[in-house]
């Protein structure tokens, strides 16, 4: 599997894994993603901003993640506990593989390629969050060593689980 830069000739094959991936939240009664988010503008702010990526196996486009080092405004307020650092982080949002991959280990995969991204940007410490109700992201983040540390709230007002994992030492 190769981590690449997204491109915009990128955006529709990765919104089909969006679709999908929406399509699961749904029939799992996970009510993240269900409201238009995130569309084909999203992932063009993503590329403009250079924090578009996508994982390929054999020139297939398997799955998308947003990575990004510019902080995030919705963490500044945590609720029900706090943050593991307050060093600079990576922040990863709309991370998602084709549901047909799901099971092989390659969201672990994703996640190491993300992590030493990270440490490779001279950061050490790592924040995402997830809807309550999406036990595999949960599962997944802690299964990677990921700390949960409380409530976030997006600008839409919506409740996050709140994740964070300090990387020295790690690799």
């Amino acid at each position: 599997m190769e981590i690449l830069r997204a491109k915009y000739s990128d955006i529709d094959e990765i919104m089909q894994i969006i679709v999908l991936n929406q399509r699961w939240f749904k029939e799992n009664h996970i009510d993240q993603w269900q409201d238009g988010y995130p569309n084909s503008e999203v992932l063009r702010r993503d590329i403009d901003a250079h924090g578009a990526y996508k994982a390929v196996i054999n020139n297939e486009i398997i799955g998308y993640f947003y990575l990004s080092f510019d902080g995030e405004e919705t963490y500044r307020d945590i609720y029900d506990g706090s943050w593991s650092s307050d060093d600079k982080y990576a922040v990863i949002h709309r991370i998602c593989l084709k549901p047909s991959y799901k099971g092989q280990g390659l969201s672990k995969e994703v996640m190491r390629s993300i992590e030493k991204m990270v440490l490779d940007h001279g950061y050490n410490t790592i924040r995402i969050d997830t809807h309550q109700d999406n036990f595999v992201m949960g599962s997944l983040l802690e299964k990677l060593n990921y700390h949960k540390c409380g409530i976030i709230y997006l600008k839409s007002k919506a409740q996050r689980i709140a994740y964070d994992k300090i990387l020295k030492g790690v690799y």
